[in-house]
């Protein structure tokens, strides 16, 4: 479960990450950019170590999370109507997470030791979301592992590959949040994710949720 886990929140954030790299380097997007300056080239290098360099740290919250997922079931697959609402209630359980331990660290003394590392990025582009320190990482997976978690508690079983499908969503809509650039015709364009969380990196306020802004 770890290792299959990590593989898929791996193989997703390089691709989400390289798609956005190709679309500012095509410049097929560009009426969509929300900000016009890019993140100097030295930083969009030192994200990708860094997010190389965390990858082995991430595989610890993948095997905690292992232990802590009831009702796992490893063969087959859900149907349509199994995954949509395993997904929302992943998304919803995942954004309360997400936005109580991201306002945590925007409070000091978390923000300059722990916070500050991803806020270098005043301007954003794909593989900025991977720009954080170990800690913040571990917190995100955390808060990722918990809608699947709680599902199987409530006794439903939960299917590894929906756990996976999830994973992908999560990836492509904070890879898309941190992409700077508002594309009409993507889903994530329902809730304003890349304008909220655009606004949130060039101001450092507001906006700490991920998908809806419920709180």
């Amino acid at each position: 479960f770890a290792i299959s886990s990590l593989l898929v929140m791996g193989l997703s954030a390089v691709g989400f990450s390289l798609m956005w790299a190709l679309i500012d380097h095509t410049g097929i997007f560009d009426k969509y950019r929300i900000q016009e300056k890019y993140p100097p080239s030295d930083l969009i290098r030192k994200a990708w170590v860094n997010f190389f360099a965390n990858l082995p740290i991430m595989w610890a919250p993948f095997y905690i999370g292992y232990y802590f997922q009831p009702n796992l079931e490893i063969q087959g697959y859900p149907s349509f109507i199994e995954l949509v609402p395993f997904i929302i209630f992943c998304a919803l359980v995942e954004e309360t997470g997400f936005y109580w331990s991201h306002r945590m660290l925007h409070q000091n003394p978390f923000y300059p030791l722990i916070h500050k590392q991803h806020h270098d990025f005043h301007q954003v582009v794909g593989i900025s979301f991977q720009y954080s320190h170990p800690v913040e990482n571990s917190f995100n997976i955390l808060s990722i592992l918990l809608g699947p978690a709680l599902f199987g508690k409530m006794g439903f079983e939960v299917k590894i590959v929906s756990i996976w499908a999830w994973y992908v969503v999560r990836i492509w809509e904070t890879a898309e949040a941190h992409s700077g650039y508002d594309v009409p015709f993507s889903p994530f364009a329902l809730v304003d994710c890349s304008r909220k969380h655009e606004f949130h990196h060039s101001q450092n306020i507001g906006n700490y949720g991920s998908f809806f802004g419920v709180w």
